[in-house]
């Protein structure tokens, strides 16, 4: 049965260069934003419990441990279900299977409203994550349909943005959400739910009628333009199966796609370890306003889109992706540990320069298994890696609440988040992939690159 969402020309052709460039160019105005906004409003649902933690954990009387297991839950339904999800994206299309995601994971948000103890939040948090699994790995898997190699790393370091977005908009959102306390007998952290969930409806809704599943979908291109993205993104696809070809089952099983799913399992453990405790970092700062604390919850998140920006500038323009994913790891690994043992303020620019390189490293990263997989098989392995990476977001808030919890402070829990990245640099350095892709790929003329965002 043929995918709705991959477009297949019936013979691969050179494509032209200048038709190639209008397009990406194109692609990046008219497709990203619509992308990122998803993933803004998907983080959201997903950060929200972190704002709410101080007031949903004294209303429902939550220790630091249930807390983090609650926060944690959410990636237990995400990764059971992640393989089948974007295989069901494979045969049914993005368009179509992104909204359904966004419909049901906003509804959920807003019925989280109804919580009323520790159990019902864990239900409702394991909820959600079923709603939106495989939207990560079909977004992705998307942008493999949309964009060239050469181009594929930047508009992954403009989609990865959106939860940085997320979270410079989230704190001043949520300190004026929270700040509803009371109002309509509603406690501030049910109308964050109830708010933050409905634009995800709203937006899954517009989103089912207009999000294109490839170029020759795109009522926005001509046909030469979408012709010229597809016989390109052929081209590509058909250079690494000559190279390898990877049924869905040997992807699954392959070595090198094991170990990839090894590395975002780190780096889930660690980053969702930081950010679901985040507000306990500056919570250390002593007594602050509600608009201070928001406001210094966003620095690690700004210093992290400067990361991004670094590091997607260079992520499919080079062979050498190990490289650069090892140097954001290292960078990683030094704030970690100088937040373990540096006071409180420090800490936090500390915490800050480790988003640095945790965040810039992702363009880097998702380039790798671009490298080796396509099609079916491309769906099934992307959404694999995410799959098991994502278990390390059941872990890492867990962990850190238990070890805040009996030893009183976050400074063990840094020191174990780094020996965990530590890790993730060794399984790099077994991670073997081709590199001429990068070096082969047509670039697009800096004239159209001048009208891109």
């Amino acid at each position: 049965m043929r995918s709705a969402s991959v477009p297949e020309p019936a013979r691969p052709a050179t494509p032209d260069d200048s038709l190639l460039s209008k397009g990406v160019a194109l692609a990046r105005r008219r497709l990203i934003p619509v992308l990122v906004l998803m993933y803004v409003f998907s983080y959201l649902d997903r950060l929200n419990l972190s704002y709410a933690e101080p007031s949903i954990s004294r209303t429902l009387e939550l220790s630091a441990t249930v807390f983090g297991a609650a926060a944690g839950a959410f990636f237990l339904g995400y990764a059971v279900l992640e393989v089948p999800s974007n295989l069901i994206l494979y045969r049914l299309g993005a368009r179509k299977w992104l909204a359904r995601i966004m419909i049901t994971w906003g509804a959920v948000s807003m019925l989280s409203a109804l919580a009323w103890d520790a159990a019902s939040l864990i239900v409702f948090r394991v909820l959600l994550g079923i709603a939106e699994a495989g939207f990560i790995p079909g977004v992705l898997f998307l942008l493999m349909q949309w964009f060239p190699a050469r181009e594929r790393g930047r508009a992954t370091a403009l989609l990865f943005a959106g939860p940085l977005i997320a979270g410079v908009v989230g704190g001043p959102l949520a300190g004026l959400l929270l700040g509803l306390d009371g109002v309509a007998g509603l406690h501030g952290w049910q109308w964050l739910f109830l708010v933050e969930g409905l634009p995800a409806v709203l937006i899954g809704l517009w989103v089912a009628r207009w999000l294109p599943n490839h170029p020759g979908e795109a009522g926005w291109l001509d046909a030469k333009t979408a012709q010229a993205m597809q016989d390109a993104i052929a081209a590509e696809a058909a250079s690494t199966r000559s190279r390898e070809q990877l049924s869905l089952g040997k992807a699954l099983r392959d070595r090198r796609v094991l170990l990839l799913a090894g590395i975002y399992l780190c780096y889930h453990l660690v980053t969702n370890g930081v950010t679901f405790w985040l507000a306990a970092v500056v919570g250390q700062l002593g007594e602050l306003s509600t608009t201070a604390f928001s406001t210094l919850m966003t620095i690690p998140i700004l210093v992290a889109a400067i990361g991004l920006v670094v590091f997607g500038r260079y992520a499919g323009r080079t062979s050498n992706s190990r490289g650069l994913l090892l140097v954001g790891l290292l960078i990683g690994i030094a704030g970690l540990t100088a937040a373990a043992v540096l006071p409180p303020w420090l800490s936090l620019v500390a915490v800050a320069v480790a988003s640095f390189g945790s965040s810039g490293l992702l363009p880097v990263f998702w380039e790798l298994p671009a490298r080796l997989l396509t099609g079916r098989a491309a769906a099934g392995g992307i959404a694999l890696i995410n799959s098991i990476g994502q278990l390390g977001g059941l872990v890492g808030p867990t962990l850190v609440g238990a070890i805040k919890e009996s030893s009183g402070s976050l400074d063990q829990a840094y020191l174990l988040l780094a020996g965990v990245l530590v890790v993730a640099a060794l399984l790099t350095l077994l991670v073997r992939f081709p590199r001429d892709q990068a070096e082969t790929s047509p670039s697009p003329s800096t004239e159209v690159e001048a009208e891109t965002p």
